[in-house]
């Protein structure tokens, strides 16, 4: 069921394939016959896709709005627009120690972003799993600073929805390779 939505709603290319090959196979009926009855297929992918299209544009998955999320985190941070970050981070949110809270993470990120002069963050999902209200993220960023080289740090992050949307509720890191600089 999950792959069927994800293929559907997030990245139908392999969807749009197979109903492009249906396409052509019934272009290629409808040339030999040249009857009504062979053109079916050309006119079931088009339609088909058009469906496809339209669905996957309208529906937008908790994936892809925690995606827009991280976005909106990244240019923020780059833009040290602290501001919208804080409004992504959930009421209860607990950041790298348990005595972080929402107002002492914010109160950092901005001490860190003048310190530091950081000019811009890049997020990259590594992995996502979804499960009903929560979701857990590994997700890499690379900063880049006036003070410092560039850095590449893992994270996991824990979202939870609540009725405003996706908000991050905990991070933890650095984890794992990836850290301290190495480059891809």
């Amino acid at each position: 069921m999950e792959a069927l939505k994800t293929s559907l709603f997030e990245n139908p290319l392999g969807i749009y394939i197979a109903l492009a090959i249906i396409g052509v196979l019934g272009l290629v009926s409808y040339q030999n016959w040249r009857t009504f009855k062979s053109a079916w297929p050309t006119a079931v992918a088009l339609v088909g896709g058009a469906a496809v299209f339209t669905v996957s544009t309208l529906v937008v998955t908790d994936r892809e709005q925690i995606g827009a999320a991280c976005e909106k985190i990244a240019d923020a941070i780059s833009n040290r627009n602290t501001v919208v970050v804080e409004f992504l981070l959930d009421k209860d949110f607990t950041g790298l120690s348990e005595t972080q809270t929402r107002k002492k993470a914010i109160r950092r990120l901005d001490s860190d972003l003048k310190t530091y002069g950081v000019t811009g963050v890049k997020l990259k999902i590594l992995d996502m799993k979804v499960r009903d209200d929560l979701a857990t993220m590994l997700v890499r960023s690379d900063i880049t600073s006036e003070t410092i080289p560039a850095m590449r740090l893992n994270w996991r992050a824990v979202w939870i929805k609540r009725p405003a949307g996706w908000l991050v509720h905990k991070v933890s890191g650095p984890v794992g390779p990836g850290n301290a600089g190495d480059q891809e």
